[in-house]
């Protein structure tokens, strides 16, 4: 009986041993990767000339479907498509599992991006008549699939509404764009800036108040 107690015993202190250093590993993580310098690095890529970021903060993509039009060839998985005049490809790319995001704005944009490459998406895309001429320049070029929607600019103008839903410990945002995309995506509510982004707070109520002036059923 003793023997099965210890056994017991030991097999909690390994257990709250693994919590404590995966808690620690996090941290660290968190800290290293999504600090307010490696923010402004990834976001500063999608600003538009001329503009510059005034606010940025991380979150999680809960569920993320990004639409595109390619005009010109299109490469994907090693295989490349080859363009048709008066034909384009369209479709959109998905991430339906979370992962890190950021969401900044400018003086008149939204930036959205994801925080590390190397994520999976699921694609859906087909050739269709193209919905617009394309000039000799967007006819010529060629656009690699995976690199579509890392990080994407959008003003006010392109959005179609955008929800906000407060829970205990977070917040959940929906913004949904005019031409059928739409991200959502989570931000804790704890008002205690981490040592690596101390604006963290001033940043995120600084992006909520602008969309807070979006905020329209969907």
């Amino acid at each position: 009986m003793a023997v099965e107690i210890l056994k017991v015993i030991v097999l909690l202190i390994l257990l709250f041993v693994v919590i404590i250093v995966v808690g620690i590993i996090n941290k660290s993580y968190d800290s290293r990767k999504f600090n307010e310098e490696e923010m402004r690095r990834v976001l500063e890529k999608y600003v538009p000339a001329g503009e510059k970021l005034i606010a940025g903060v991380h979150g999680y993509g809960a569920e993320v479907k990004i639409m595109f039009e390619i005009l010109g060839n299109c490469s994907f998985d090693g295989e490349v498509y080859p363009a048709e005049r008066g034909m384009t490809i369209s479709g959109y790319k998905a991430k339906y599992a979370g992962y890190d995001v950021y969401l900044g704005i400018t003086e008149h944009h939204f930036i959205f991006s994801e925080c590390v490459s190397g994520n999976k998406y699921y694609y859906q895309f087909d050739k269709v008549p193209a919905s617009r001429e394309a000039d000799a320049g967007e006819f010529a070029g060629s656009t690699q699939l995976e690199d579509i929607g890392k990080g994407i600019a959008f003003t006010d103008d392109d959005v179609q509404s955008c929800v906000i839903k407060s829970a205990k410990r977070s917040m959940k945002i929906t913004i949904t764009l005019k031409n059928g995309s739409y991200f959502i995506i989570e931000m804790p509510k704890d008002d205690k800036p981490a040592k690596h982004s101390p604006h963290y707070v001033e940043y995120r109520n600084a992006v909520l108040e602008h969309l807070e002036s979006l905020r329209r059923p969907s």
